[in-house]
């Protein structure tokens, strides 16, 4: 009796065994798939519209590629807008840049380098001139935001200074004069109040239309008097760096010229600082402005400045 059940046991377990491996629904390891975030961008537009935006890249394995054929895009971005409203497209082919658009290809967001292009119905309407903005980091909390109206640059502003309209001016070298462009960002008069610091002191950022993409880009391009240069890295970003200093009739005027390429263009960020004698005015009469607490602000907006190639 005991070896009979001994053996109708050993068959069950091997029915049950047989009918867990053939018949069971089998566990795989294939997880839901899910896309993943690889950036998160906020773009400036003109009119002061934001777009932030969040890209994915779908993590499940890429459908093979067809002889002869481009790969298909897996990738997707999330782009939210100041009003509230929210959109998920997907991406498309496309020979330059990272295209998205939604089914009927109403609405396209185009990235290309720093900057995007929004094509509503085939044409840009109500966002133009989009340009990455600098996310707040390293300590630096600067609330204002300016996009140039072209989408050219961006960058983060303390309160108080103001972005003066775009203005051209020439300098002459070689017996030629070199179109400059400028934009010039004027300090908040609060900071020059009950000091000898100038109210007319200034960050620019300044361009000019290089001949070629082999022409020498140098910050003593922008000065009109002789100047040199120096090449200093930051951040891994290498500049031509000039400085230099005037007096006269009691005012002093120091300048610092930040040169980088810019596309068809050469780049200059110029730090302006205009200030009276300290010693010649009476005593108490104003306060020694800190000049090193304004070179480090004007090296904090420098650092959140984005370039959108080409200029």
């Amino acid at each position: 009796m005991k070896k009979n059940f001994t053996i109708f046991t050993l068959l069950m377990i091997l029915l049950f065994s047989f009918w867990y491996l053939f018949f069971f629904p089998k566990k795989t390891n294939t997880l839901p798939q899910e896309d993943t975030s690889v950036a998160k961008v906020t773009y400036a537009c003109s009119g002061k519209k934001i777009i932030a935006a969040e890209y994915f890249q779908d993590k499940s394995i890429p459908k093979p590629v067809v002889a002869g054929e481009p790969p298909v895009p897996t990738g997707k971005v999330q782009l939210s807008f100041v009003s509230g409203e929210e959109m998920t497209l997907s991406q498309t082919l496309s020979a330059d840049g990272m295209r998205y658009a939604n089914k009927d290809e109403s609405f396209v967001f185009w990235g290309k380098g720093n900057g995007a292009i929004v094509l509503e119905n085939g044409s840009e309407k109500n966002y133009k001139g989009c340009v990455q903005i600098f996310s707040q980091a390293n300590g630096i909390v600067f609330p204002q935001i300016y996009a140039e109206k072209k989408g050219n640059f961006s960058l983060r502003l303390p309160f108080g200074y103001v972005a003066q309209p775009q203005y051209n001016y020439a300098l002459p070298t070689d017996n030629v004069e070199k179109n400059v462009s400028a934009i010039k960002f004027s300090i908040p008069e609060e900071l020059a109040k009950g000091t000898n610091l100038s109210g007319d002191s200034y960050l620019s950022v300044e361009s000019i239309k290089m001949a070629s993409a082999t022409s020498s880009c140098v910050a003593s391009l922008f000065s009109d008097f002789p100047v040199k240069n120096v090449d200093v890295i930051e951040d891994g970003m290498t500049y031509s760096l000039a400085t230099s200093s005037d007096a006269g009739a009691g005012n002093r005027y120091d300048e610092s010229i930040y040169a980088f390429p810019g596309g068809n263009s050469c780049v200059a960020i110029r730090y302006f600082i205009h200030y009276m004698a300290f010693e010649n005015y009476p005593e108490g009469m104003v306060k020694r402005f800190d000049e090193s607490s304004l070179l480090k602000t004007f090296d904090q907006i420098r650092s959140t400045f984005i370039l959108n190639y080409p200029y």
